[in-house]
This record gives structure tokens, C-alpha cells and sequence, in this order.
């Protein structure tokens, strides 16, 4: 392991040693949610919940959970708890069940996802904005999918890491992103001008130690880059991802579309890999676009057009210069006639 991915792995474990003192900083009282992990170990061997089992999870006295959503009274649910037998012995093999079967109860995720992560830490996170914000999932997907695509991203930092459950990832990323990045901690004892310690020996050398921490951390950002880009790759074509991405970014769009405009080219003319892309440009695509265009004069803008595309694919790719907004939707443009050629 680089010293870089230990320091990664130390700073994220360090956040999860801040929970107490996040929740503290963030709804004014410690929660101790090992104390709520302890009673519910029985709930699991037994196989069924009760109204009992929510209200001790629930545990007002020790944290507030109606942060996490609407919890329907015992008139509501009881009668539906006892008819529920979703295998709870065998939480992880059955998951998509256990979740579909307990929302149906429950009509909200959220605490649902409470319920399984009391029952089982070492499987299960709350799923919170939070996390949901410092782990890039986009709010897209039906309330299963949501909550197992989380899951998904939990247990591979838990794996990664070597956390012991993933209700510790959980929690070590809210206080990330609840404490470190919304800078809660700060708020603990200090005034955002105050550079010295806070209260409890925190200091804000170790608010930047925290920081640096998940700048460097390469793991993180790849799960985060994995879950914000999954999406717009399942929707989009490359074409139309980097046509949309003109008005924002239109640097990328051109790169985007400078890999598209050179597979078409190379796709057309039968390239072999030795082959360069200016060489195709100037000598065997026009041809090709001869054979799809009868009009001689259409036939000779759409060459010149990839010509001046491949120009600017070569601005694109080396930024040197780099190509303006305009001269992107010139490429972006030859890069779709060829794609209708194809």
C-alpha cells in the first residue's frame, strides 16, 4: 500500500472516531448508536420484528431517528410486522427482498435502511443525503435500486479499507461530509477566524489533515466518479454526451467528440492501426463520402468539413491552442455526419 492510500485509509478512520462528536456538533446531542447495535442483536436469530424492536431502535432518548423519515405508528404497521417473514436469518443472500418487503411496510427508505443497519451493522448503512452527496449517487432510481446501488459503494470502501462493518463506513463518510467538508467541526468551538484549538483538543491543523486526506484519497474518487458518471453513460451515447456537455465544458465535449470523429473515420475507411488519422482525412475519406453523397458539390463540403474537424479534434486533444465553443460544434457536427454514414 503507497503512503498515500494509508493516509486515505487513516483519515477515514479518524472521521469515524469523530461520529460522537459530529452528531453532537450537528443536532446538539451525543448519539450513541453502538448502545442501539448491542440490544438489537437478538432480532436477527429471531427472525421477525415487532413493534418493540422499532421503538428500541427508534430510542428517542438515545438519538433522534425521525431524521430519518416518517415512522408510521404501531396501529399501521403491527398487523403487517407480524405477517412478515422475509428471511432475516439470512439478511445479505435475500437483500432485494428484505428491502422491498420492508418498504412496503414502512413506505419510506429511509427508515428502512435504519432498521437493516441495526440488525445487521456489518451489511448495512442508513441511507442519508449526506452519504449519498460524498459518494456521488444522483437521486435517480426507484427507492430498492437507490438504496442497493448505496450499499454497493459502502461495502466496496469497506472492503478496500478493511472497516469492520459497513454501518462504519457509513458513518466515517457522514462525519466527512457532515463534519469535515460542511465544516461542522468547526462550528464546535471556534469562530471561522479563531485559529486556535477547539474545544476537546480538535484543531483546524487537523480540519486540514481531514481535508488533504479525502484530496488524496484515490479509491473515494473513483467510487464517486463510478456513480455520478454511471447514469449519463446509460443514457447517453458519447455523441450525445458530448454534444450536451457544448454550453458547460466544451473542452471535453471536443475530446469527447475528437474519439468519436476518429473511430467513424477509421471505421469507414477500413483503417489499419499504422494508419494515420491526417493521412485517412485527406486521402481515403473522401472517397467514402463520394459513395454516400451522389451530389458532388455536398459531397466535397462534407470532406473539407472533416478536414477542418480533424484540425480542431487535434486542438481538442493537445490544447494547443485549445479550440472555442464554436469550433467544438464544427467537430461535434462532422463527427454526427459520419455517424449517419456509418
Amino acid at each position: 500500500m503507497s503512503g498515500q492510500e494509508t493516509q486515505s485509509q487513516d483519515y477515514l478512520r479518524r472521521c469515524g472516531e469523530l461520529h460522537i462528536r459530529v452528531t453532537k456538533a450537528r443536532y446538539g446531542k451525543i448519539w450513541d448508536l453502538k448502545s442501539i447495535e448491542d440490544a438489537a442483536k437478538d432480532i436477527r436469530s429471531r427472525g421477525q420484528l415487532t413493534y418493540d424492536d422499532i421503538e428500541m431502535i427508534r430510542a428517542e432518548k438515545v438519538w433522534n431517528a425521525n431524521v430519518f423519515g416518517y415512522w408510521p405508528p404501531q396501529s399501521e404497521v403491527e398487523p403487517d410486522l407480524k405477517s412478515l417473514n422475509f428471511g432475516i436469518g439470512s439478511l445479505r443472500k435475500k437483500e432485494k427482498t428484505v428491502i422491498s418487503s420492508l418498504l412496503r411496510v414502512f413506505r419510506q427508505i429511509q427508515p428502512v435502511s435504519v432498521i437493516l443497519r441495526f440488525i445487521a451493522p456489518e451489511h448495512f448503512g442508513i441511507l442519508s443525503p449526506p452519504v449519498e452527496k460524498v459518494l456521488g449517487l444522483g437521486p435517480l432510481r426507484n427507492h430498492t435500486d437507490r438504496y442497493r446501488a448505496y450499499l454497493k459503494s459502502l461495502r466496496r470502501i469497506k472492503n478496500d479499507r478493511g472497516f469492520d462493518t459497513v454501518a462504519d463506513v457509513d458513518m466515517a463518510l457522514w462525519v466527512l461530509q457532515v463534519g469535515v467538508l460542511d465544516k461542522y467541526l468547526l462550528k464546535e468551538g471556534c469562530s471561522e477566524v479563531d485559529h486556535e484549538d477547539l474545544k476537546d483538543g480538535f484543531s483546524r491543523n487537523e480540519h486540514k489533515e481531514l481535508l488533504d486526506g479525502f484530496d488524496g484519497d484515490i479509491k473515494l474518487r473513483e467510487v464517486r466518479v463510478a456513480n455520478l458518471t454511471e447514469q449519463l453513460f446509460n443514457d447517453m451515447s458519447p455523441e450525445q454526451l458530448a454534444e450536451a456537455l457544448l454550453p458547460t465544458n466544451h473542452i471535453l465535449a471536443g475530446q469527447i467528440a475528437g474519439i468519436k470523429f476518429e473511430q467513424h473515420v477509421r471505421k469507414l475507411t477500413y483503417a489499419k492501426s499504422q494508419d494515420s488519422l491526417g493521412t485517412l482525412v485527406n486521402g481515403e475519406l473522401p472517397a467514402v463520402i463520394r459513395k454516400c453523397y451522389s451530389d458532388s458539390r455536398q459531397s466535397k463540403e462534407i470532406a473539407e468539413e472533416c478536414q477542418e474537424a480533424h484540425k480542431i479534434r487535434n486542438q481538442a486533444i493537445h490544447l494547443d491552442p485549445a479550440p472555442d465553443k464554436e469550433a467544438v460544434r464544427r467537430l461535434i457536427d462532422a463527427m454526427k455526419t459520419l455517424g449517419r454514414m456509418m
